[in-house]
């Protein structure tokens, strides 16, 4: 009686590479293993107003005024706590130029407050938060759609799982390709 041996070599081959071609496309999603040049927070300056005032205003993601909102502010010494009114505007008094945190529409802002008259013609004359700004930039993309993901998508073998899978590939495909033969031995094709 002719007895065949089966070998679960190209099998596992085919499932690898099929692994490989499916998982792929997550990988490429997956934040970098390393992140050798982190991007440097985003500094806004802004004037302040004569005796150290800094206005501004909270909207949502439709453009409407965010009332009765908390406005968090600190410059690593001293912390403000102040909340907005009816219009969604805000106030602070009493402020020096120096590098501020403000948190306010579940976001946190590094601001650079300039003493009136010494801001440098860029600056702006108040802060605007939007709640939940999830919008994407063209000029800066904080969004982790654009981030890794982009990083990622240019330099694609620098991801591992892709260029294991490009490997995995490479070698499960000949092999299962030459296994596939399952005529037994000493038969014509």
């Amino acid at each position: 009686m002719f007895s065949k041996k089966t070998s679960y070599a190209p099998r596992f081959a085919i499932w690898m590479a099929m692994a490989s071609i499916v998982f792929q496309p997550q990988s490429l999603l997956a934040e970098p293993l390393t992140n050798a040049n982190p991007e440097p927070p985003r500094v806004a300056d802004v004037a302040l107003q004569n005796n150290g005032v800094l206005h501004g205003q909270l909207l949502d993601r439709q453009g409407k005024q965010l009332p009765i909102t908390k406005v968090q502010l600190t410059n690593g010494n001293e912390a403000w706590t102040i909340y907005t009114n009816e219009q969604g505007h805000f106030h602070v008094e009493g402020l020096v130029g120096s590098t501020y945190q403000v948190h306010a529409a579940g976001q946190t802002q590094v601001v650079r407050l300039w003493a009136a008259g010494t801001a440098p013609p860029s600056a702006a004359s108040g802060l605007l938060f939007i709640q939940d700004n999830s919008v994407v930039l063209g000029q800066h993309c904080g969004s982790p759609v654009c981030g890794s993901a982009v990083r990622a998508a240019k330099h694609p073998l620098s991801n591992p799982f892709i260029l294991g899978g490009l490997v995995a590939t490479a070698i499960a495909v000949p092999v299962a390709i030459h296994n596939s033969d399952d005529d037994p031995p000493g038969t014509a094709n």
